[in-house]
């Protein structure tokens, strides 16, 4: 390790990934690199700051930002926009898979690589990441790529202060999940327990994702789960979440609320047998002639529930599952 880059460690313990990565940048090792003060604790972007410039016009760098606070740091100056075309810039921090444009979307089979710092103190540092397309990878090429990525950053940090290590991991998207999830596959859901919960919360349903994770209890209504799976995931078409009422947007509320009665009701008339499930997922009892949530919007909105008992009840047939 040089001076240099033990002293700046020692200076600014908190960061070390945004560090090292800038010192790999001086030595040649990388291209460049990226700081996102964003996914730092608000507490320590003041810090984060004062250490990047500090190191970038120690180390005679070049930099530029953009609107959201991304900092593209490189050993010679680069065109601003760049940060506006992101294969441009995956390809100027030394992604392998800088053209797989769609490597961001979670319903395709993905390949995720990464590369981390196992310190002798313990603990670990994410120093790299990158996403690839399963389709597009030929993945003897990514597995070279990043081996000799790690063997530059190995030669910069020193075996004393620690081992650089990798892991190349398979991601099947949320379709393939789901087919999973049709075929009442448990042992594969169960080995891939946490991408479900993490495609529950990603779908902004945190409550379905915690009930994932009480260890195998879903197998019992993994049907509905899977239903609400298929429709906040996969088809995006449940999605009950709508603005507040503001006194001019009371036509949007009532259609919106109309949807989330017609789903609630077709849980009742599917599981009005199981009341601990709809009451756990739906938030709402199945007890005899009790109120829907949706309902009751309704009404407050002076909305007549009488006469749109067919429209909701058309609605709930289509969402039954099949």
């Amino acid at each position: 390790m040089s001076l240099e880059l033990h002293k700046d460690l020692g200076r600014w313990p908190m960061f070390k990934d945004p560090i090292i990565n800038m010192h790999m940048v001086y030595e040649g090792f990388r291209t460049a690199c990226l700081i996102e003060p964003a996914n730092y604790a608000d507490e320590n972007m003041t810090d984060l700051l004062t250490a990047t410039l500090e190191i970038i016009n120690k180390l005679k760098l070049s930099y530029n930002t953009d609107d959201i606070g991304r900092i593209l740091i490189t050993k010679l100056p680069v065109d601003a926009s760049i940060l506006e075309d992101d294969s441009l810039l995956g390809e100027l921090l030394g992604f392998h898979c800088w053209d797989h444009s769609s490597f961001g979307r979670s319903d395709l089979d993905r390949v995720s690589a990464s590369i981390k710092l196992d310190m002798v103190s313990g603990e670990k540092i994410s120093l790299y990441a990158e996403v690839c397309e399963m389709v597009k990878l030929f993945k003897p090429l990514l597995v070279k790529h990043i081996t000799q990525l790690v063997e530059k950053y190995q030669k910069l940090i020193g075996e004393e202060y620690g081992m650089v290590t990798y892991s190349i991991e398979e991601d099947h998207g949320t379709k393939h999940r789901y087919r999973m999830a049709q075929a009442a596959n448990f042992g594969y859901i169960d080995k891939h327990i946490e991408d479900y919960a993490n495609d529950f919360d990603n779908a902004a349903n945190n409550m379905l994702s915690a009930a994932l994770m009480r260890n195998g209890t879903y197998k019992q209504y993994y049907p509905l789960l899977f239903f609400m799976y298929k429709n906040l995931v996969i088809d995006d078409s449940l999605i009950i979440l709508y603005p507040p009422y503001d006194g001019t947007n009371k036509q949007e509320i009532i259609e919106k609320e109309k949807e989330i009665v017609a789903f609630e009701k077709s849980m009742y008339d599917l599981y009005d047998s199981n009341p601990v499930i709809a009451e756990r997922f739906f938030r709402f009892k199945t007890a005899e002639n009790a109120p829907m949530s949706g309902m009751r919007e309704l009404q407050s909105l002076n909305v007549d529930v009488d006469n749109i008992d067919n429209i909701i009840n058309e609605k709930a047939n289509l969402l039954r599952p099949r």
